[in-house]
């Protein structure tokens, strides 16, 4: 895991130097324009999630809040990770479709910890899954008032999960009057079957540690979910982020033996500030 992180942190710094590096080129002589094109956010809350996928047991635990862009076209957030637009524009007057973005990044999936499973001791037996770095893809798109988005996310390291999943999403987003911002949004996962294994299978050392029989899950749909998004506008620098969502478990994941809830939920509440 530490070689995975190492590996982030590096990729993050060439990255943003890469990005900021037109920044020197600039005059001295007028400093309040180095930062014109940059749009940074920064807080912290608390987020409320099961310790695993399916397991009717949950954490609260303090996280930052980061959401860094430059030119709109590099980010830095925790939804996406750290990447880039390759392809940011409208469509043709005469299209379907507004608004279209094409990307890539870096993300990371945390993975589990076996010492999380405080109130349900046997399934420590499963062990812990280390996290893995992602390599994502992604596209945007408006169509009519909705925005529709398509992401692929597969592991680049040996450890963790090993495989791949991809979401398929559809949402809504409005402000209310000046100072609240909404959205919903309902998608659906598609999971390899090297992940589903990773969260959701029991192999014969697993099964003997914890006495569940043994289990192969294939590739497939893997859950569906439903998620709110709200952000309030205390003034014009701070504001209060809250997301919610459910998440329903379909297919070989719902099957699983240690899979106690196929319907969970989740949330975070965020205070923030924006530069």
């Amino acid at each position: 895991m530490k070689i995975q992180l190492y590996l982030f942190s590096v990729f993050a710094i060439i990255v943003m130097a890469w990005s900021v590096s037109p920044l020197w080129a600039q005059d001295k002589t007028e400093p309040a324009s180095v930062w014109q094109n940059w749009d940074v956010t920064l807080g912290a809350g608390a987020s409320y999630k099961a310790v695993s996928p399916g397991v009717d047991e949950y954490k609260t635990s303090a996280i930052p809040y980061l959401d860094i862009t430059y030119q709109d076209r590099y980010f830095l957030n925790v939804q996406k990770g750290l990447g880039a637009y390759v392809y940011k524009g409208e469509a043709s007057e005469d299209s379907l479709f507004g608004e279209i973005g094409v990307g890539a990044a870096l993300g990371y999936d945390q993975g589990r910890d076996a010492s999380d499973f405080e109130e349900t001791p046997n399934l420590q037996g499963l062990g812990d899954l280390d996290g893995s770095l992602e390599g994502k893809a992604f596209l945007e798109a408006e169509v009519g008032v909705f925005d529709v988005s398509v992401d692929f996310a597969q592991a680049l390291t040996s450890d963790g999960h090993e495989g791949w999943y991809s979401n398929v999403g559809l949402s809504f987003d409005k402000m209310v009057g000046k100072k609240l911002y909404f959205s919903v949004g309902q998608s659906l996962r598609f999971s390899s079957e090297d992940f589903q294994q990773a969260y959701y299978g029991v192999d014969a050392a697993q099964s003997r540690a914890t006495g569940l029989q043994q289990y192969s899950p294939g590739s497939g749909l893997e859950s569906t979910s439903f998620e709110v998004v709200g952000r309030y506008f205390l003034t014009e620098n701070w504001s209060l982020l809250a997301k919610a969502e459910h998440r329903y478990l379909l297919g070989d994941a719902a099957d699983s033996p240690f899979v106690e809830e196929k319907s969970q939920i989740q949330g975070l509440f965020a205070l923030a500030y924006q530069f």
